[in-house]
């Protein structure tokens, strides 16, 4: 405020979150973010700077894994490194969207954490709704336990398929 530098919707917190715990990582992706959007931080410009992907990605990705489809998820896992993408971040925003269909299906009509809210929530409760809830929580169970193994690996690209390959399996298990 004191910069007069407009914020838009959840550019300070996608910030806060890249910087991991760090007030000085967090001021200088925040420095970048002001320069990249010229003098203004949006939502979509942070999320570009950020190197996340557009969440249409992780609504489809989430589709293949819940549909057991294998094909559709290592070329998805591939594109997200051809992008550029850092992988570790993306399976974060992965789980917080799997979170998110989860509080869709067992609590309908719940605020979504800020970040998932807007226009693709029509798509989100279509997902949500379309499986069962004990189906969505082991998806996000299966995320939450992972997210470690991705974050370590020497080769998180690979760590991250693997995952995802195996909530596609989940559809068999009791």
């Amino acid at each position: 405020q004191a910069e007069t530098i407009e914020a838009l919707g959840g550019s300070l917190r996608a910030i806060a979150e890249a910087g991991q715990g760090s007030l000085r990582d967090a001021l200088s992706i925040l420095d970048q973010a002001i320069t990249f959007g010229g003098g203004k931080l949006g939502e979509t410009e942070v999320e570009q700077l950020l190197g996340r992907l557009d969440r249409r990605f992780y609504h489809e990705l989430l589709r293949a894994a819940l549909e057991g489809a294998p094909a559709e998820i290592v070329r998805a896992v591939a594109a997200v490194a051809d992008a550029g993408a850092d992988v570790r971040s993306v399976y974060r925003d992965l789980g917080r969207y799997a979170r998110g269909l989860l509080l869709l299906r067992a609590a309908p009509g719940i605020a979504l954490p800020e970040g998932l809210a807007g226009a693709d929530l029509g798509a989100m409760s279509a997902l949500a709704l379309g499986r069962s809830y004990e189906e969505l929580l082991r998806l996000y169970d299966l995320l939450l336990r992972e997210e470690g193994f991705v974050r370590r690996s020497e080769d998180p690209q690979l760590s991250f398929e693997l995952v995802l390959l195996k909530a596609a399996e989940l559809r068999k298990l009791r």
